[in-house]
């Protein structure tokens, strides 16, 4: 049995699902939750001076004052330093109008967070506003991250979480072209 797949029919917001295992896969994962911090952060916290990434908290859905619309996830280094991560499918029912969006991330960008991840399905870049804002964190061969970048990060452990991710991924297509599942 995969808890991943099973609970996910059951939730309405299906992003949300997402980022609860995704939350739960760092929390419980060591390895994972270095990997991930590495990856996604490293580059950014080394072009700002910043001691390597160590995440040491992870909230969801958490309500900030300053904006109407929580990031799906904000995490806290060890150094004190703060991410929001705002993840997105391709889903009618989860995706915003381009207008609502761009306001979205502009809030997110505004709040006093150190960075700001922007994670989605396929390529859909940010307002150059956005991209070039001194707070926003990207690949550097892509306007932000895709879900399939942290599909080869899920191998790193064998905890169960991790598989039932690495198994949600490949079903849900959230894997790099270049590896057949």
């Amino acid at each position: 049995m995969n808890l991943f797949w099973s609970t996910r029919m059951l939730a309405d917001e299906k992003e949300h699902h997402l980022t609860e295992f995704l939350a739960a896969a760092l929390h419980t994962s060591d390895k994972f939750r270095t990997a991930y911090a590495d990856y996604l952060f490293a580059d950014f916290a080394n072009k700002h001076n910043w001691a390597p990434p160590e995440i040491e908290s992870i909230k969801t859905q958490v309500n900030i004052p300053e904006t109407t619309c929580p990031p799906a996830m904000l995490i806290t280094l060890a150094d004190g330093k703060t991410i929001a991560c705002e993840h997105k499918l391709d889903a009618p029912e989860t995706l915003a109008s381009a207008e609502e969006h761009l306001t979205k991330m502009r809030q997110y960008l505004d709040l006093a967070v150190d960075g700001l991840i922007y994670i989605r399905i396929s390529c859909k870049p940010p307002t150059p506003d956005v991209m070039t804002h001194t707070k926003y964190i990207h690949p550097h061969n892509r306007a932000h991250f895709l879900w399939q970048d942290l599909y080869p990060l899920l191998s790193c452990d064998d905890h169960v979480l991790l598989k039932w991710l690495q198994e949600g991924f490949e079903w849900l297509g959230f894997t790099p072209t270049d590896i057949i599942v």
